[in-house]
């Protein structure tokens, strides 16, 4: 079953390369842009790490929710048998992004609260801590899609999404598991190949980003796959027109 799932994402997004790198592309770009022009998220000197840009920081989170918004767009159209156009998808993000701005951060905070007292435990007892609050956040992780396909309230989603990952939550983690060693998997061979041919020269840089987002995809697919199993097929309502 965590197999088959990883299977049909993986056809997915491979069937749908195309548009899935239409609406994730731009955001990449914006988010390079930032760091370039503003600075990187994390101020490190040599190898200390010294500080957070929290300029940069704030812009690419915006624009990380932005982007998560017209992917959830996309997706959602992509199942119903049809492709929207950039416009339409940004359009639609704009009209769901402080719902699911709001919802995307309470989601967060559970991990957040987890990984910090994972970074103030013993070594050994990290996973002790991490665990937990990586349970919970997929508990919690089809929220986006009742708020942003079925416009429902953050807290109703959050509740909904809970609820209804219970009978699937061990499949849902394996196979979000396995998305992510594969994305990152990917990510970083591409990365290393990268920066042998380009080192951090900016435009290399931004190759990275774009192929993150795009690779980023198949995580986002793979609850989006689960969030399809427990709804009736959804399309995006940003507007009435055609």
């Amino acid at each position: 079953m965590v197999f088959e799932r990883i299977q049909q994402a993986l056809f997915f997004w491979w069937k749908n390369l195309l548009p899935l790198f239409l609406v994730t592309v731009p955001f990449a770009l914006l988010s390079s842009t930032a760091e370039l022009l503003n600075g990187p998220i994390f101020v490190v000197e040599g190898e200390t790490f010294k500080a957070i840009n929290s300029g940069t920081a704030v812009m690419v989170l915006l624009l990380q929710i932005a982007a998560e918004a017209a992917l959830i767009c996309q997706l959602a159209s992509l199942a119903n048998g049809r492709q929207r156009s950039l416009l339409d998808c940004f359009l639609f993000a704009l009209y769901v992004f402080f719902p699911l701005a709001l919802t995307m951060m309470l989601m967060s905070l559970p991990m957040a609260a987890s990984l910090l007292f994972a970074a103030a435990a013993a070594p050994a007892l990290m996973l002790f801590f991490v665990a937990p609050g990586v349970w919970i956040y997929l508990r919690l992780a089809l929220a986006p899609f009742y708020v942003a396909l079925e416009r429902l309230s953050p807290v109703a989603a959050l509740q909904k999404s809970f609820h209804l990952t219970g009978p699937n939550q061990w499949p849902l983690l394996l196979s979000w598991l396995i998305a992510m060693i594969m994305m990152l998997i990917m990510a970083a061979t591409l990365q290393g190949a990268v920066n042998q041919l380009a080192g951090d020269h900016g435009g290399g840089l931004i190759v990275i980003s774009v192929a993150q987002k795009l690779l980023g995809a198949l995580v986002t697919i793979v609850l989006f796959q689960a969030y399809r199993g427990v709804a009736p097929p959804t399309s995006p309502r940003p507007d009435t027109r055609e």
